[in-house]
């Protein structure tokens, strides 16, 4: 038990001691609507080919794709609110901008999506350090 303690304890101290330079990234979205007609049943797989470095130079955004950014969001048809689907991004991203997301429309009603991405940024000022502590 005294493990686990102190562990948190270093934990919730690297975390007050290493502070944030920049702002959160700003994050954008490619909003995606899906035709009724192609969803035949719950858990239909889909997916779209996207490459997110060609949609940042046309927004004239400067950074490096952030390939762990990537949220698939669908919209409720009842709420009308947005929420996290079961998504993954394809294998190319982790070599390129572009490739393959992956999602299952789980609600036959469920047409609208937004695909959330963002710029990587150095979120940690590198001549500050952080300081661990051993217990």
């Amino acid at each position: 038990m005294m493990k686990y303690c102190a562990l948190f304890s270093v934990i919730l101290i690297v975390g007050i001691a290493c502070t944030p330079v920049k702002e959160q990234p700003a994050k954008f979205y490619m909003p995606v609507k899906v035709e009724r007609t192609t969803v035949k049943q719950q858990n239909t797989p889909c997916e779209l080919e996207v490459d997110f470095g060609e949609l940042l130079n046309k927004m004239n955004v400067t950074g490096k794709f952030d390939r762990h950014s990537v949220i698939v969001e669908g919209k409720d048809p009842y709420s009308g609110k947005f929420t996290e689907v079961d998504y993954r991004v394809g294998e190319n991203f982790k070599y390129s901008t572009s490739g393959k997301i992956y999602w299952l429309i789980e609600n036959l009603d469920m047409t609208e999506y937004w695909i959330w991405f963002s710029v990587e940024t150095d979120l940690l000022n590198r001549n500050q350090k952080c300081v661990l502590v051993s217990l």
